[in-house]
């Protein structure tokens, strides 16, 4: 079976040409990407979604890059996810700036409200793993560009999960995107962002705090000698990185 599938890898085609020929000048394409993470890969696709002179819309992909997660860190798939959405912000600047297209709105989705979350935070509150990769996703795009969709909705997962040959071709959700990705904005399948996350993502999100900020929290609490959390030590450091 695997070696079949080798051999179906030279029936896959992509078209040349991105731009379609009965596309609407007046109106600039958007630049989407799909990021996505698990224990031991991450990756980024992205597409262009055309209006045509007809009123509707056409997508098309763009280009795709997945890395291998560090064997240091095997089966951490926040870090991957977090990854992920850094080569999205990469990949969109490279095509502004690299390719021939001129993009009007920018699409990020994702489908981890925990990289979400943390990325709505400030950067200096995360250590550094974190906060170089939340400072640069903030300083290249923007953060109203981030949207969430569950996890049966990111074609990205063929990145991390695999996918057979037969399913890559030309008129594939992989190189036309989601089905809904053309349709109009109100039908996205996108959930809202709440302004205050759940107790379960904050602690996922407090993992990647910086220890300082935490003893800088607890001293200060300490000083004030007032205002210290019923739930003790431990409420306290999971609150820390808003202060």
């Amino acid at each position: 079976m695997y070696f079949e599938m080798l051999l179906d890898l030279d029936n896959i085609r992509f078209s040349r040409c991105i731009k379609p020929k009965n596309s609407d000048e007046n109106i600039l394409p958007d630049l989407v990407t799909f990021s996505d993470g698990n224990p031991d890969a991450y990756g980024v696709v992205s597409y262009a979604v055309f209006t045509l002179k007809d009123s509707s819309k056409v997508a098309n992909f763009l280009m795709s890059k997945a890395k291998l997660g560090p064997l240091t860190h095997k089966g951490e798939t926040v870090r991957n996810e977090l990854s992920g959405s850094t080569i999205a912000s990469h990949i969109k600047v490279w095509l502004v700036q690299e390719s021939d297209l001129v993009f009007g709105t920018h699409f990020h989705f994702l489908d981890t409200r925990i990289v979400l979350d943390m990325i709505h935070k400030q950067s200096y509150g995360f250590n550094t793993f974190a906060g170089l990769r939340v400072g640069e996703i903030q300083q290249k795009t923007s953060l109203d560009d981030w949207l969430h969709v569950p996890s049966k909705e990111n074609i990205a997962d063929i990145l991390t999960k695999g996918e057979t040959p037969e399913k890559l071709g030309m008129d594939s959700c992989w190189q036309k995107g989601p089905s809904w990705l053309v349709k109009p904005r109100s039908d996205w399948p996108v959930t809202v962002h709440p302004a205050n996350c759940s107790d379960d993502i904050e602690t996922e999100v407090s993992k990647f705090y910086r220890k300082s900020t935490a003893i800088a929290a607890i001293a200060k609490f300490v000083l004030n000698g007032s205002n210290f959390p019923t739930d003790g030590i431990d409420g306290l450091i999971s609150r820390c990185g808003s202060l």
